[in-house]
């Protein structure tokens, strides 16, 4: 049973403000236990906080213990999740500066249209759009855990390790700076009006630095078009709470763009899949045997990435490969003198990354080959037990229409991983015996 009086609950005001290991002791010693209770409570402070508890911030212990709301009334506080949220704190910081970073320009570049956006603009705001709402349903329904998972996959996910990342190219394109900076300004203050009810202290800061950017005041604001007039002549006296919340949908007009969902989505796939080749080999081959190019071999031809040219630009920039070829079928042309390693885009679509071995690297291939040989094995295990789900009656007539489409949807991927993985095992094989 917890109790304060026996020193096995954590004081709030230690995990916001830190606490050192003597600090935490003296408090115990300084009530009226019993002996044996102090030493139990001195004991378990040698396990759980040997170095003390560090100082981890007010809006970061409100984001845990929203997070933990699905659980009831009880929670059994794990401070490496309020840890996670100070990191997330951090973020926001991080994000708030490279946007302050963002000068426009001369051209305000109010009059355009978000479909005139460039794809990667398009697509944050559809993200930014489902968010809220996804927020708002969360709020009405008062599931907590809910508002901080949507907040967080949505900030974290898709803003910082997506949308900053992509928005340098167009950072960089005089006919595409401004607009690209209104965006980052208005998802930005979108995201900091969200998160102001559990995170205030941090929003509240940051909002109003934003305010101070030449492009935030008088700007029209792409997800609400009426609030532009509440950014007109701020002068540092109104407060983030005192603004409107987000809405999903501004008058009725929804961002949601399924099409650039799609499309982006295939490049983050395209990416991930050229990223992780790459780093696949990472400390196993030299870098100069590491092609700069990277092929895509579309076996069904329905991807778009060989037919669209911002998907395919979006690829190129963020792969960071010199050169990307795209062909259809189940050839590739690989340039003289090397093999590939492949990797599964999904279903249909498959990465190729050329590969030149000396000899003196064959200690290297031979440990990747037993490391690939161990994920096949692991993988093939997967598979054989989602199959033999699959085959029960229970599964069948219990698990819903929309878990059974999931758990296809995982098979069929669990299997082109294991199809790729074997084609690795293979090249590897190859190199080794070349």
């Amino acid at each position: 049973k917890m109790s304060k009086s026996l020193g096995n609950v954590i004081d709030p005001l230690h995990v916001i403000e830190g606490c050192s290991r003597e600090a935490l002791e003296t408090a115990i010693r300084s009530g009226n236990l019993d002996q044996r209770e102090v030493d139990r409570a001195v004991a378990n402070l040698d396990t759980e906080f040997p170095e003390g508890i560090p100082e981890l911030g007010t809006d970061a212990l409100r984001l845990a213990l929203a997070s933990y709301m699905h659980n009831g009334p009880a929670i059994n506080l794990d401070l490496s999740r309020v840890v996670t949220w100070r990191h997330f704190g951090n973020k926001v910081w991080n994000a708030t500066r490279f946007v302050l970073m963002q000068e426009p320009g001369n051209d305000s570049a109010n009059n355009i249209a978000p479909v005139q956006l460039p794809l990667e603009a398009r697509w944050i705001l559809s993200k930014l759009s489902r968010t809220t709402a996804s927020c708002h349903e969360a709020l009405a329904a008062k599931e907590l855990d809910k508002f901080t998972q949507a907040l967080q996959e949505f900030f974290i996910g898709d803003f910082c390790d997506v949308f900053l990342e992509a928005s340098k190219g167009p950072l960089g394109d005089p006919s595409q700076r401004v607009p690209t900076v209104r965006v980052l300004v208005d998802v930005l203050d979108v995201s900091l009006r969200l998160m102001h009810p559990f995170a205030p202290f941090i929003s509240e800061e940051l909002w109003h630095r934003l305010r101070m950017h030449p492009i935030a005041a008088g700007h029209v604001s792409f997800s609400d078009p009426a609030y532009s007039a509440g950014l007109e002549g701020f002068d540092g006296t109104q407060s983030v709470g005192l603004q409107p919340y987000p809405v999903a949908n501004p008058d009725g007009c929804s961002l949601v763009d399924l099409e650039a969902e799609e499309d982006m989505q295939l490049v983050i796939d395209c990416v991930r899949a050229a990223r992780g080749l790459k780093e696949k080999l990472t400390g196993i081959l030299d870098a100069a045997a590491l092609s700069e190019e990277i092929h895509f071999v579309d076996a069904g031809g329905q991807s778009v990435l060989a037919t669209s040219e911002p998907v395919l630009q979006l690829v190129e920039r963020l792969a960071r490969f010199n050169t990307i070829h795209v062909s259809e079928g189940d050839a590739v042309q690989l340039p003289a003198g090397t093999t590939a390693l492949e990797m599964a885009v999904r279903p249909g679509l498959v990465a190729h990354l050329p590969v030149r071995v000396t000899a003196g690297e064959r200690d290297k291939l031979a440990a990747e080959h037993a490391r690939v040989l161990k994920r096949i094995a692991k993988a093939n295990k997967a598979a054989e037990k989602l199959e033999t789900t699959f085959a029960t009656e229970r599964y069948r007539a219990k698990a819903p229409p929309h878990v059974q489409e999931r758990d296809q949807e995982r098979l069929v991927q669990a299997r082109a991983d294991i199809e790729s993985l074997e084609t690795t095992a293979a090249t590897l094989q190859d190199l080794l015996r070349a």
